[in-house]
């Protein structure tokens, strides 16, 4: 997935959401100058969302803080134990992913 842009439909899976769930959130942003839809060459029926400037900016200090978290969070832990917690916690999001709505 580009991060410049991108299809609503890549979001859905990742927000555990649906296109409505999508595009409640999409307007939000948007409204805030996050992002913008634009149209998609390709198939005249989707959108394509676009980081502006400032959302550019946002994502770039998200990943600055997430880097400093994971630093604090991985301090002690060896490679391989990382690597068997990421493990665990994204069978852990598969199984949310397959459970019934009510669980989510």
């Amino acid at each position: 997935m580009n991060l410049r842009t991108a299809a609503y439909r890549h979001f859905a899976p990742l927000l555990l959401t649906d296109e409505a769930g999508v595009s409640r959130l999409v307007d939000r942003l948007e409204r805030k100058g996050f992002l913008r839809r634009l149209p998609n060459r390709h198939d005249r029926r989707a959108l394509l969302l676009e980081l502006t400037s400032v959302g550019r900016a946002i994502v770039a200090r998200m990943r600055r803080l997430r880097e400093m978290a994971n630093r604090r969070l991985h301090a002690g832990l060896s490679e391989d134990e990382i690597a068997a917690v990421r493990t665990a916690l994204m069978r852990i999001l598969d199984n949310v992913a397959r459970a019934p709505q009510v669980l989510r």
